[in-house]
């Protein structure tokens, strides 16, 4: 049976629609620390877990009786790899990540490495505000290949790790067939053209970005895997 982890960050930039759009698809709600005091009043996290030093762990207990409290003061993670490993402890099999991106600059890298770290262990998405991203390899849970559901004129834009990556892309306006690309730019800003895009990653690491043509309340709510 699947379990649809949603993952809730303490940023600067906080979206409390960007939450509230993904609970309909979430089975568990963890709470990394200091979002917990942000969460629109409505979203009652299964478990709040961190170190918590950004929160007053008694008023929250008090708040939130149901709510299990996981504390881990290991100093070698930062909250949110924190939530992703407890996340996997719990019999995940997809994590959405919401709220992780703003703030400090070491830590929105510290985001994306996340998600290449965890990528190859199940699907692990980033949603921020009106865009996604994931990422992509040979040796992830699927092969490679990944299907996202998208309304024309999308932006979609891929970006390699490392060396660099040989990839094909699908149903965009400049389509790719086992092309190599590089550090730099070349993969950026393409548009969507039909319903589903299709990135297959033949070789490398590619981190892929989603954006929607118009912002959308839903924060990534049409965004998904296929096939």
């Amino acid at each position: 049976m699947s379990k649809r982890v949603l993952i809730v960050v303490n940023t600067t930039d906080f979206n409390p629609q960007c939450v509230l759009s993904r609970v309909p698809n979430t089975d568990l709600i963890i709470a990394a620390d200091g979002a917990s005091n942000k969460l629109p009043s409505e979203v009652r996290p299964h478990i709040i877990c961190g170190d918590f030093d950004s929160i007053d762990e008694l008023a929250r207990r008090r708040d939130l009786p149901d709510t299990r409290f996981v504390k881990s003061e290991c100093q070698e993670t930062n909250d949110l790899e924190k939530c992703v490993q407890l996340a996997l402890s719990e019999g995940a099999t997809s994590i959405a990540i919401s709220c992780a991106v703003g703030g400090r600059i070491d830590q929105t890298f510290v985001t994306f490495s996340i998600l290449e770290r965890y990528h190859r262990e199940l699907e692990v998405v980033l949603y921020d505000d009106n865009r996604s991203c994931r990422v992509v390899s040979v040796d992830d849970s699927a092969n490679g290949v990944c299907q996202i559901a998208t309304l024309a004129g999308d932006t979609v834009s891929l970006v390699p790790r490392g060396d660099g990556a040989q990839v094909s892309l699908a149903n965009t306006q400049w389509p790719l067939t086992r092309e190599r690309l590089g550090a730099g730019s070349r993969g950026v800003s393409n548009r969507a053209t039909a319903e589903t895009v299709v990135l297959t990653v033949h070789e490398g690491v590619v981190f892929f970005f989603h954006e929607y043509q118009t912002k959308k309340s839903g924060c990534g709510s049409q965004d998904g895997t296929s096939g």
